[in-house]
């Protein structure tokens, strides 16, 4: 599923049309997030649930970035990490998605050229 959203993203980010872009420059929207996921032996080793949950009375949680475009909507790639885990980081981890050029925007108001 990773795979297929970054090909399509890609592939629709080179049919953007001039006209679409902000001042000229691709955007490129970072945002995080939470989900939670079956409590199942394998889950919680790769996703342990934090220690605010009581044992047994939560469920693995693990932390997502996504990378999409602004003009087209599609996702560009997508990191999944532990929850603990800072949007920083994930961010940080996707700015090999950025060209020359591209504004990289975040809700947690951070703003890069790059």
């Amino acid at each position: 599923m990773k795979k297929l959203l970054k090909k399509t993203g890609k592939n629709l980010e080179k049919e953007v049309k001039k006209e679409k872009l902000w001042c000229g420059r691709h955007v490129k929207v970072f945002d995080g997030s939470t989900v939670s996921m079956p409590d199942t032996k394998k889950n919680q080793e790769v996703y342990p649930q934090p220690n605010s949950q009581k044992a047994g009375c939560g469920f693995p949680l693990a932390k997502l970035g996504v990378l999409f475009s602004i003009a087209t909507g599609a996702v560009i790639d997508i990191v999944i990490d532990v929850y603990r885990t800072h949007d920083v980081k994930l961010a940080r981890s996707l700015y090999g998605f950025l060209n020359p050029g591209d504004v990289f925007l975040s809700d947690a108001r951070l703003l890069f050229l790059r």
